[in-house]
């Protein structure tokens, strides 16, 4: 009974670790995306605003 318990509480901390890494790499993932999201718009928002308002003009 005892061993079963010491195995639950390994598995248990092994999961742990994994959610916890798992959570670390997306925010890490969803902070460098969003960082290149926000720079390729940034550089792109010029010319699309610039096409965008040509065939309102029109």
């Amino acid at each position: 009974m005892n061993i079963f318990k010491t195995i639950g509480y390994f598995i248990y901390f092994v999961w742990s670790m994994v959610r916890f890494l798992i959570m670390l790499v997306t925010t890490v993932l969803s902070v460098i995306f969003g960082i290149i999201f926000a720079m390729g718009s940034f550089s792109s928002s010029d010319k699309e605003k610039e096409y965008r308002k040509q065939p309102a003009m029109k």
